[in-house]
């Protein structure tokens, strides 16, 4: 036999007013940013920001867009210094990757790669100072 006083006009009243309350208690949901390697502007910009202080070292740097239109769209920083080369790709999804090798790389070995899930701004530009760094280290 089911327990009626559970079901009745007074118990959907009181629940009504329970979601208001909590409705009302949690405020207006803030709109989700989306992840900031869908807006590859941040990352022209941070580029941007860089490229004459590059050069001031002798850094030489190539950026590179890919369409719009491409299921994960990218951008790229490609640099090379006088003993190295890196390159920082960043797509929209939010990954990132570092590619760094010495200029004299010997056919049998391989670039070193490292892998980022980029969140922030900061991290992003803290993925760029690493690739500056490597460029810039005298081994």
């Amino acid at each position: 036999m089911t327990d009626r006083s559970e079901c009745g006009p007074t118990t959907r009243r009181r629940t009504q007013i329970e979601r208001q309350a909590v409705s009302q208690t949690a405020g207006p949901v803030a709109p989700t940013e989306p992840p900031l390697g869908q807006n590859l502007d941040v990352f022209v910009a941070l580029v941007d920001r860089r490229r004459s202080s590059w050069e001031q070292q002798g850094i030489k740097a190539e950026f590179r867009r890919s369409p719009t239109s491409w299921l994960k769209p990218s951008a790229s920083v490609r640099c090379e210094g006088s003993k190295r080369i890196a390159e920082l790709i960043v797509w929209t999804t939010g990954e990132a990757e570092l590619l760094t090798a010495p200029l004299d790389l010997a056919p049998s070995d391989w670039p070193s790669a490292r892998h980022y899930e980029i969140t922030s701004e900061m991290e992003l530009s803290g993925c760029l100072a690493e690739l500056t760094e490597y460029l810039l280290t005298d081994d």
